[in-house]
Order: C-alpha cells, then sequence, then structure tokens
C-alpha cells in the first residue's frame, strides 16, 4: 500500500473516532436526564471510552501536544449526578476536536508531501518557497478539489 493511500486511510479511520466521540457526548447528554440506575451504567460505559481515547490521545505521534498532555487529566473521575453527565459530555467533545485537529494534520502532511513531489526533482525535504515553488505547492494542495457547475 502507498504511503498516500495509507495517511488516506488513518486520516478516515481518526475522522470515524472523532464521529463516534461526538455521538458518546450527545449520549452522555441524554444520560444526564436518565433515572439514576441508567445514568450510573451509561456513565460508567462512556468513562471507559474516555479514557481510553485519552491515552490515545496522549501517546499518538500525530498529536503534537502530546508529549505536554497533563497528567491530571488522565484521570479525571466523574461521579453519577446530572453535571457530571454534562462535564463528560463536553470532554468527549473536546477529545472529539482534538482528534479531527490530527486527522487534518495527516492530510496536511499529504498535501505536504505531494507538493513536495512536485518540485522538479529536489527530494531534499525542503520546500520551495519562491514563486514557482509556492504555485506548485498550492496546485498540488488543490489538485484534488472538483468544480462542479450547480446552477
Amino acid at each position: 500500500m502507498g504511503w498516500k493511500a495509507r495517511i488516506g486511510r488513518e486520516g478516515d479511520i481518526l475522522q470515524r473516532i472523532a464521529a463516534w466521540l461526538f455521538a458518546l457526548a450527545d449520549l452522555a447528554e441524554r444520560a444526564a436526564s436518565a433515572p439514576y440506575a441508567t445514568r450510573c451504567r451509561m456513565l460508567w460505559a462512556l468513562q471507559q471510552a474516555d479514557e481510553v481515547v485519552r491515552e490515545f490521545v496522549a501517546g499518538s505521534e500525530w498529536n503534537p501536544a502530546g508529549r505536554q498532555w497533563s497528567p491530571a487529566t488522565t484521570g479525571v473521575r466523574y461521579g453519577n449526578e446530572p453535571a457530571d453527565a454534562i462535564s463528560l459530555a463536553l470532554a468527549l467533545r473536546a477529545l472529539a476536536l482534538v482528534v479531527q485537529t490530527m486527522a487534518m494534520q495527516i492530510r496536511h502532511r499529504s498535501y505536504r508531501r505531494t507538493a513536495e513531489g512536485c518540485d522538479d526533482g529536489r527530494h531534499d525535504g525542503r520546500l520551495r518557497t519562491d514563486a514557482d515553488g509556492i504555485i506548485q505547492t498550492l496546485t498540488a494542495v488543490f489538485a484534488e478539489v472538483e468544480l462542479r457547475d450547480t446552477s
């Protein structure tokens, strides 16, 4: 599998994880108004997801802040009250945004590699900063954009 396909697949997987996190955040909000016994079970499962994703984000090579990720945030404990459910929903949404940012970084690196491939045979890893290099970079980045007439 080529690097473009692998990077595209990784970005897609991260986008799906982010979508799941947003869905789980909605579930956490619904748990706030659920009966106590139901809320306890829902929050327990959602807290497990929260811990797994926090560990993933903290150890990910795509997260530039991963090494500075506060240890205090990985040990967050929630209770079983409605306010805890809302707090968990906010935390899951924040994690979803971090995962989406990681996916965007993957795609950005993919576009950058594509642009570096358009540098007239230069393969030293540096981007060209002259006018031709900038135009080639932009052309490579926006080459996949398809314009359609919607009139």
